[in-house]
Formats: C-alpha cells, structure tokens, sequence
C-alpha cells in the first residue's frame, strides 16, 4: 500500500468513527426517542388505509405494536441522559 492509499484509508476511518460517535450520541438523546414515537404513531393502521388482505385482527395486533413500540420510545426518552445535541454542549464546556 503506497502512502496516499494509506492517508485515504486514514481518513476514511476516522471520518467512520466520527459518524459512529455522532450517531451513538445522538441515540442517547430524549429528542431522538420522541421521533421515533411519532414515526411508530404514524405507522399505526388507518380507518382509511388500504388493507390489503388483512384482516381485522391483523390490523388491531398491527396497531398494538405500533402502540407499544411508540410507548416504549416515550419511556426510553425519559430515561435518556439528554434531551438534545444542544444539551451536550452544556456537558462538554
């Protein structure tokens, strides 16, 4: 491996590393917990959607998930160590 191979591959693990941090942080925020509740929400079955070949228990054992995944994001948003990225800052300084 010649030198600017290695320089790339260099930076290439370092910039992977900062995401990794970046994301593993940002896991550990109330603000990310809350969005993934509201996706789970979103993703409850409608009076309107289109069901397909489901049938009614599909749809309510689909919603009970749906519920239960988003209350369970609720709960790991109290419990995270900060409510956003901003918050970090406050930490770090």
């Amino acid at each position: 491996m010649n030198a600017e191979a290695a320089d790339n591959l260099v930076d290439h693990v370092d910039h992977f590393q900062r995401r990794v941090l970046r994301q593993a942080i940002y896991d550990a925020t109330a603000a990310y917990w809350r969005a993934r509740a509201e996706v789970f929400e979103a993703a409850r079955p409608r009076p309107d959607d289109y069901r397909g070949r489901a049938t009614e228990l599909d749809l309510r054992e689909a919603d009970r998930r749906c519920r239960e995944a988003a209350q369970a994001c609720l709960a790991r948003a109290q419990a995270a160590p900060l409510d956003n990225l901003d918050d970090l800052m406050g930490v770090v300084a």
